[in-house]
Formats: C-alpha cells, sequence, structure tokens
C-alpha cells in the first residue's frame, strides 16, 4: 500500500498473465490449429483459486481485454484456449512461429493443390 498499489489488482494481473502463458504452449490440433485445452483443475491449481465462479469471470475478463481466445466447456470441464498474448518473444517462441508457419504453408499447398 505504500508504493500505492493495490494487492488485488497485481494478483489479478499476475493470473491474466498466467493464464496468457498457458495458451501460448504450442499444442497443435488436427486441423493444424494451435490448441491448448485444460481441466477446470489445471487451470484453477495454476491460478490459485478455489471457486469456478473464479475461474469463470478471470476467463470472461482475459477475454473481454483480448488476451486470449478461449472456449469454456462446461460439459467436460474444459477450458480450450485457441490463442493468447505473447508475454516474452525468446528462442522458443522463434521455434514455435516456424512450426506454425510451416503448417501453414502445407495447408497453402495442399488448397491450391486440390483446387486447380
Amino acid at each position: 500500500k505504500c508504493l500505492g498499489l493495490n494487492y488485488n489488482d497485481l494478483q489479478n494481473k499476475m493470473k491474466l498473465l498466467t493464464l496468457c502463458s498457458m495458451g501460448n504452449v504450442l499444442s497443435i490440433d488436427d486441423n493444424g490449429e494451435n490448441a491448448c485445452s485444460y481441466s477446470f483443475k489445471q487451470v484453477m491449481d495454476e491460478l490459485q483459486i478455489t471457486e469456478q465462479d473464479d475461474l469463470e469471470e478471470i476467463i470472461i475478463n482475459a477475454r473481454h481485454k483480448k488476451l486470449v481466445f478461449a472456449k469454456i466447456d462446461y460439459e467436460n470441464e474444459q477450458i480450450e484456449i485457441s490463442r493468447a498474448k505473447q508475454r516474452t518473444f525468446d528462442n522458443n517462441s522463434w521455434v514455435d512461429l516456424s512450426k506454425k508457419i510451416k503448417i501453414m504453408a502445407t495447408k497453402y499447398k495442399y488448397c491450391i493443390t486440390n483446387n486447380t
């Protein structure tokens, strides 16, 4: 408080940043898209929260701020993050980007080959 910082605001920002980090794990689905899927429990443990309502609020807040593109699957208790803002851009980020470009190039070649 002596620095003029609000502890709850800082905690919420850290949760949003953690969610972004979880969404930046490279996981390619059957369509060649990046999609990270986590159980409610995994996300709640990572964010250090205990209530599902808090989880929903954080996901909605992150979507509203355009930090993540995510879907909440209540039936299977899963969070699917298709995109998330990059927190940092290091060597691993370049490797991930290279993989994504190669997948896109393969899809492009397939479309061109099959549509001519």
